[in-house]
């Protein structure tokens, strides 16, 4: 039997409803991920886990920089 990993251990899964609202205009906004793991005070990887979040429900979409 092959051992299991678990990843994402330190990731952020839970988020304010404010924190989501800003990430959103930020978004929109074009800011850098960057830019908004450091307004949300969190790290890139949080900022792409949202990012992916909030794609799949359409509440964002795609930009021309992608991701970063």
């Amino acid at each position: 039997m092959t051992k299991k990993v678990l990843i994402l251990e330190n990731a952020r899964f839970i988020w304010d409803e404010e924190e989501v609202k800003t990430f959103v205009e930020m978004w929109n906004d074009n800011k850098s991920s960057y830019q908004i793991a450091k307004v949300l005070n969190c790290k890139i990887l949080d900022v792409a886990l949202l990012v992916m979040d909030q794609a799949e429900k359409r509440k964002i979409q795609q930009r021309n920089r992608g991701i970063v």
